[in-house]
């Protein structure tokens, strides 16, 4: 056989070395991916938990908001006209 070819036999049992270690690498760098994710996962985490934090701030000052308005809208007099309407149409 030529030196400078390859022995299709060899590139089987190299390929099939590789399938059988391939869990176990996979096994030992599994963790160390979790362990140089988690310091992303910590900011990512605190950045969502501050804009809700900033949405409920928002929408409970909007709410405050409306409940003054509607509360003010309650509060207003009644007016001369409106009260002569009322009686002139609204006889009790």
């Amino acid at each position: 056989m030529d030196p400078n070819t390859v022995d299709p036999r060899a590139l089987f049992d190299l390929g099939t070395e590789v399938v059988k270690t391939a869990p176990a690498l996979l096994s030992r760098i599994a963790p160390m991916i979790g362990v140089l994710y988690k310091p992303i996962d910590i900011v990512r985490t605190a950045k969502a938990e501050a804009r809700a934090q900033i949405i409920r701030a928002e929408a409970n000052a909007e709410s405050a908001t409306i409940e003054q308005l509607a509360q003010a809208y309650l509060r207003l007099p009644v007016s001369a006209e409106t009260q002569h309407q009322q009686v002139t149409h609204f006889p009790a």
